[in-house]
């Protein structure tokens, strides 16, 4: 499985998740206004901190969930007036600083391996297109080029988005806007691995069309 495949898996796991406490706060029937302090919620408030910052929401909706639930409960008991609190002699139980701290270090674990795993496991990955490091190579080739000065090309790489990835060997193929005094065009460009042990890549210009390699 390569690595974009995980960061996409992990962006799956943020949205179903954030998506799943949206619905289990919503079945368990309680009402914000019901709730005092921290985890003071509603569903839709549940659904956009998971999205926003899902890292601290997520193990706090699981520290608070017994709570959301027990204040569901009391609420049907007593069906009062919409927008009213239910009278109950019994505080409401308080989140869980156990499971909160525990969520709290699974999807810290979890974030970590999103954005360092390769580094962690010792996975050099290929360049991306957008890489400062490509860019400076794909200028230098470029004002290198004694064909291309009359062109005068001018390339945004910010605009550059990946065409395709072969996995073995591993290459990468993007295009980027190139501006040049015969107009606008789209300008491919594959990275492939020169040296992987030294983390040295190849660029290597292929036109106005990938080469299908």
């Amino acid at each position: 499985m390569s690595w974009a495949v995980a960061q996409a898996f992990g962006y799956i796991v943020v949205i179903a998740t954030s998506l799943w406490m949206y619905f289990d706060a919503k079945r368990s029937g309680y009402d914000k206004s019901d709730l005092k302090g921290i985890g003071a919620l509603g569903p839709i408030g549940w659904l956009v901190t998971g999205l926003a910052l899902w890292i601290i929401a997520f193990p706090l909706y699981l520290a608070c969930r017994s709570m959301l639930r027990e204040a569901g409960r009391r609420r049907a008991a007593s069906a009062p007036p919409p927008g009213s609190t239910p009278e109950d002699a019994t505080p409401l139980p308080r989140p869980s600083i156990g499971i909160f701290a525990v969520a709290l270090l699974a999807c810290a674990a979890f974030f970590a391996a999103q954005l360092f795993g390769p580094a962690l496991l010792g996975v050099v990955t290929l360049p991306g297109c957008l890489s400062a490091d490509v860019a400076r190579l794909g200028e230098k080739i470029l004002n290198d080029n004694p064909q291309l000065k009359e062109l005068r090309p001018s390339v945004t790489w910010s605009g550059a988005s990946e065409v395709r990835m072969r996995e073995d060997p591993p290459r990468r193929v993007c295009k980027v806007p190139m501006k040049s005094t015969a107009g606008t065009e789209a300008l491919y460009y594959a990275i492939e691995w020169q040296q992987k042990e030294k983390s040295l890549f190849r660029l290597q210009f292929l036109g106005d069309a990938d080469d299908g390699k």
